[in-house]
């Protein structure tokens, strides 16, 4: 809206904000039950937070006593535990990332040969190559997170996204939370937008099912509350959690 570029925005839940989403206890805590934390270099996170005059701290939990994975069973691993146990095998990939890709966090490829070698290997595939012994839960939570974040199983998401992933400096970094929760941003983007943006131009539980490339643009389908409506864009961001991809017809 700012640099005057037309557009157009859909959110499949009835509200805006999507996976910024904050529940408030009746003792005023808040609990967030889509995204957490944030990290220094979320740059246009503490841009939007100053701006919005919106406040927020260091998240002071305690590794050892936090959760990070429970199996069906129910085997707690904790992030002490998951640092440990998988420390050999993470400082492994690191190596191979930085060889890779260097420190930075462009796609810029400093060794194709290593490159092709990773992307002919499975993530399960590199994990063996890697750890001789592994210890089930963290390979549980390996599988788990490859479920979730790239809505593939272990063996088929590529090592070289994976070894991508495992950034040399993103372990070390302080993470930060929004006072009183994401919900307070939500608010703030959606209170400026109401009543300057036109109604048409924002469109809530319109959940995109289809998506085609044409020779004009891309061509979207949205199941919405009554009926199916196409539309035909030129340009199209995406803001979709990688494992909603497979239920849209065209990824």
């Amino acid at each position: 809206k700012k640099n005057r570029i037309p557009f157009r925005l859909f959110e499949a839940s009835n509200r805006p904000g999507g996976r910024l989403y904050t529940v408030t206890a009746a003792d005023g805590s808040a609990f967030e039950m889509g995204a957490d934390t944030f990290e220094s270099h979320h740059r246009l996170v503490f841009e939007l937070l100053k701006e919005f005059q919106i406040e927020w701290e260091e998240s002071l939990l305690d590794p050892s006593q936090w959760p990070l994975w429970r199996s069906s069973r129910g085997d707690l691993l904790s992030e002490t535990e998951y640092q440990q146990l998988a420390a050999p095998v993470i400082q492994r990939m690191i190596a191979d990332r930085v060889r890779t890709f260097g420190i930075g966090e462009s796609y810029q490829i400093l060794s194709p040969s290593l490159a092709q070698e990773l992307d002919a290997l499975s993530m399960a595939q590199l994990l063996r190559v890697h750890w001789v012994q592994p210890d089930d839960r963290v390979v549980q939570y390996w599988e788990a997170r490859a479920r979730s974040q790239y809505a593939i199983e272990a063996d088929k998401v590529s090592a070289l996204r994976w070894v991508w992933d495992q950034h040399p400096e993103r372990r070390t970094r302080t993470q930060y939370r929004v006072k009183g929760g994401w919900e307070s941003l939500n608010r703030a983007l959606y209170d400026r937008i109401a009543g300057v943006i036109p109604e048409h131009l924002v469109r809530l539980r319109w959940a995109l099912n289809g998506i085609r490339k044409t020779e004009e643009g891309v061509r979207c389908g949205f199941k919405t509350p009554k009926v199916t409506e196409v539309l035909e864009t030129h340009n199209l961001i995406l803001a979709l959690p990688a494992n909603q991809f497979a239920k849209i017809d065209g990824f």
